[in-house]
């Protein structure tokens, strides 16, 4: 029975140290090939192992992150994060006071209108009686509508009762 430990930590030795090291073992996954023994010395097929394709990824990974351009992304991010400091001073120092201001405006204003609608104000009485006179002219105004509809000759001659 073979122990995986030892390979383990054989692995774990490479894999720190960088060093490369003979695994003699079956591997049924792989395409089987002929030795050639007639050859000096005799050459083995070899498959890579999974440190192989470790280390291979890692340094896929490093190439890549070789080519990130960290320099420039933080003078982009120092760029903004300046234009954004600008920003919000120059919010806080104009937009902010004008903002108070207007606000205080609005309420100022709406308490007045407050102060207009409410049921015993001056105005809330003055454009109820304005109202009803209103309605009062409407009322005559139907009421003539009514008598010159019966009477058009009224326009020209008056009153039937008139006297000229």
């Amino acid at each position: 029975m073979w122990d995986w430990s030892e390979e383990k930590r054989a692995l774990e030795w490479l894999f720190v140290t960088g060093q490369l090291y003979v695994a003699l073992d079956f591997f049924p996954r792989v395409k089987p090939e002929a030795i050639d023994y007639t050859k000096d010395p005799v050459e083995l097929p070899t498959t890579p192992s999974t440190l192989d394709e470790l280390q291979q990824q890692v340094a896929d990974i490093a190439a890549k992150l070789g080519k990130v351009p960290f320099d420039q992304i933080g003078n982009n991010l120092n760029s903004a994060l300046k234009n954004a400091d600008q920003l919000f001073t120059r919010l806080d120092k104009e937009v902010v006071p004008q903002a108070r201001d207007t606000l205080a405006a609005a309420k100022q204003t709406f308490g007045s209108a407050e102060a207009t609608l409410q049921q015993d104000s001056p105005l809330q009485s003055d454009v109820h009686q304005a109202l009803q006179e209103l309605t009062r002219t409407l009322q005559s105004l139907n009421a003539l509508s009514d008598y010159l509809e019966r009477h058009p000759e009224s326009l020209l001659r008056g009153k039937s009762g008139d006297k000229p």
